[in-house]
């Protein structure tokens, strides 16, 4: 039995990429979110969810839904995802990871790519402990949607 998780939801799709922290849990008929801030659920019903799988070497499950029109992917991030917005100048701050930027991050603007790559290192750092439930929840997600 699959036991309710705390995650981010993160809506993939251009210009929100915000994420909200709440509780994922399984219902007979559909994946439930259940926002922590608000206490709004959302429902996916498990006719509408086309695919779920864990992606390797990351804590995120993505859960591909829609009906015939119109598709969408949300990605459920199973500890709290790094900022994924380049930091601006001069407003310092730390990596991910939580190690200071240096001394001449104020000076300079954080890159794209640098910025990227240390999403990825502390993406990767955390996955190692969820591996086994996330592709628990892939499992299930895909054993309920196709019947």
């Amino acid at each position: 039995m699959i036991e309710p998780v705390t995650v981010w939801r993160v809506q993939l799709r251009r210009g929100d990429v915000s994420d909200r922290e709440g509780t994922l849990s399984l219902e007979a008929d559909a994946l439930v979110f259940e926002d922590r801030m608000t206490g709004g659920k959302t429902r996916l019903t498990f006719a509408e969810i086309r695919s779920a799988k864990r992606v390797r070497g990351s804590p995120i499950l993505l859960v591909g839904h829609g009906d015939g029109a119109e598709s969408a992917t949300t990605a459920f991030y199973f500890t709290r995802p790094p900022p994924l917005t380049t930091p601006e100048p001069g407003s310092g701050g730390t990596t991910p990871a939580g190690r200071p930027l240096g001394p001449f991050a104020t000076m300079r603007r954080t890159s794209r790519r640098r910025h990227q790559r240390e999403n990825v290192k502390y993406l990767t750092t955390k996955s190692s402990g969820a591996k086994i439930v996330i592709q628990a929840w892939a499992d299930a997600i895909t054993d309920r949607s196709r019947g």
